[in-house]
């Protein structure tokens, strides 16, 4: 059930995402990002809450799993931090493929720290993905040669390192969850997902408070929307979780990448946008990587 798992998570994180771009127009970077940490922990609470009342048992953490759910923390921020000021330099499209280069990221982090080995199956699919998501971004601006030619130093390290930030805070999850041993995943996935969001929210609160206060009054004002937005990225949470408590996060990272193909659905479907054919091109190549491993039977 992995791969429909990580399905459902993408579709929910498209809804989160699209939920905080309209909240940007009344928050600043910091107050949209804070949303969606602080109102989906009580989510995850409940979740969690939910599960031990069904007789799933909740592991208790050990100092590993303290100092995973830290490292997943601070890489998803720095991450996140990261690819914002790529997106400042000059070239949009390069710091977007650059940082999505976290399919291959995570496959030798994993590797290296938790010992997760791929079969040739998902080898091919995570490079079908990464040609379906550097078409996609190119579109019917050039060609990736001429992406790569144009795109500053600045840009393409600082995309480079935004990807593995998020590559480590996927190991570090999968770390976190492995490490509470024969406890079922699912468990293993909602513990260790209150965990971070909850440090996370700690973490912003204290920079709030610290340099823009006045945030908190401007959430205030939204907070219809701010609790949409906290429930949806919660969800996406639960399934992006679970799915790299079950399979190595370079997969669940390359599945994951049909969020895209869905960015574009809704352009179209709601939007009317239209869409060239580099772009459907990356939308089948993206759907062919699912594909892949769902013949594989990874």
């Amino acid at each position: 059930m992995w791969i429909e798992i990580t399905v459902a998570a993408a579709f929910m994180q498209n809804f989160r995402s699209a939920l905080q771009k309209r909240l940007t127009s009344d928050l600043s970077t910091t107050g949209a990002t804070f949303v969606r940490f602080g109102f989906g922990l009580p989510f995850a609470g409940l979740y969690l809450l939910l599960l031990h009342s069904v007789d799933y048992a909740i592991p208790a953490p050990d100092e590993t799993f303290l100092w995973y759910v830290l490292l997943a923390s601070l890489s998803q921020i720095a991450g996140t931090a990261l690819l914002v000021l790529a997106f400042s330099y000059r070239n949009f499209m390069a710091a977007t493929v650059y940082s999505k280069t976290e399919p291959i990221v995570a496959a030798l982090f994993g590797f290296l720290i938790l010992g997760d080995t791929l079969a040739l199956p998902g080898l091919v699919a995570i490079g079908v993905g990464l040609l379906g998501v550097a078409a996609m971004s190119i579109g019917d601006r050039g060609t990736l040669r001429q992406m790569v030619r144009s795109s500053s130093l600045p840009s393409a390290a600082i995309g480079l390192s935004s990807g593995v930030g998020f590559a480590i805070s996927g190991i570090a999850v999968r770390g976190a969850a492995l490490s509470l041993g024969t406890a079922d995943p699912v468990a293993q996935a909602a513990l260790t997902l209150v965990c971070v969001i909850a440090l996370q929210t700690v973490l912003m609160v204290v920079f709030i408070v610290l340099v823009e206060v006045a945030t908190f009054r401007a959430i205030l004002r939204v907070w219809k929307v701010a609790l949409a937005t906290g429930f949806c990225g919660a969800a996406a949470s639960i399934g992006w979780f679970t799915a790299m408590a079950l399979q190595p996060v370079a997969l669940v990272k390359t599945v994951g990448q049909i969020e895209l193909v869905f960015a574009y659905l809704a352009s179209i479907w709601w939007f009317r946008e239209s869409i060239s054919r580099k772009e459907l091109l990356g939308c089948a190549l993206v759907i062919l990587a699912v594909l892949i491993l769902i013949r594989s039977g990874s």
